[in-house]
């Protein structure tokens, strides 16, 4: 939440089930890695672990960049009227034919709403032709996408604490391994207090 970049796709109603996350971790594999969300019961979702896998082949091979070749997301097991990421709308609707003119009727749809949790569902590369438009709406999707992921995995994570207490950004890399190791049991008793 504190983290410039994330924090502007976590809102209000993010936070509170934000508060139930209670372990992040990175799983790196030759193929790329998996970042898993884990929180404690909640009136949210059923779910225990939220997961996102970025793949990429050449994640291991030092001096290449990484080519992102897929996302997998997970299903997000909503409890009910607990959605953060739609809402359902009612709409009326007047039938303007001659035989029902006048006539009323309710509609509903689901529409999107913003969410940090959108980033589970993440954007689907097309199987078929796209045009020049939709091929740079995706490869910016991809591109942010790539860059939430990689800073949960390179930033977050690795300065937890830190971030808990919103001193991420303030992070030095020269900084004693005694600190460190400090701040990592005191990151383990705080983690531990709050479940």
């Amino acid at each position: 939440e504190n983290m410039e970049g994330i924090s502007e796709f976590i809102t209000v109603h993010d936070r509170e089930c934000l508060e139930y996350l209670h372990n992040l971790t990175s799983e790196e594999h030759a193929g790329g890695y998996k970042l898993s969300f884990y929180f404690k019961e909640n009136p949210f979702f059923e779910n225990d672990v939220l997961t996102k896998e970025y793949l990429i082949p050449n994640f291991m091979i030092s001096g290449v960049e990484d080519i992102l070749k897929d996302l997998k997301g997970c299903d997000i097991k909503w409890k009910p009227d607990q959605c953060l990421t739609y809402k359902t709308v009612n709409k009326r609707q007047v039938n303007r034919s001659r035989k029902k003119a006048g006539m009323v009727r309710t509609v509903t749809r689901k529409e999107k709403t913003e969410s940090f949790f959108h980033f589970f569902n993440p954007p689907q590369i097309p199987t078929g032709d796209v045009t020049e438009n939709e091929e740079e709406t995706l490869t910016e999707a991809f591109n942010k996408d790539f860059d939430v992921g990689h800073s949960i995995r390179t930033e977050i994570i690795p300065r937890a604490f830190r971030w808990f207490i919103d001193e991420g950004h303030n992070y030095n890399e020269e900084e004693s391994t005694e600190l460190s190791i400090h701040l990592y049991f005191q990151k383990t008793c705080v983690i531990k207090s709050l479940e």
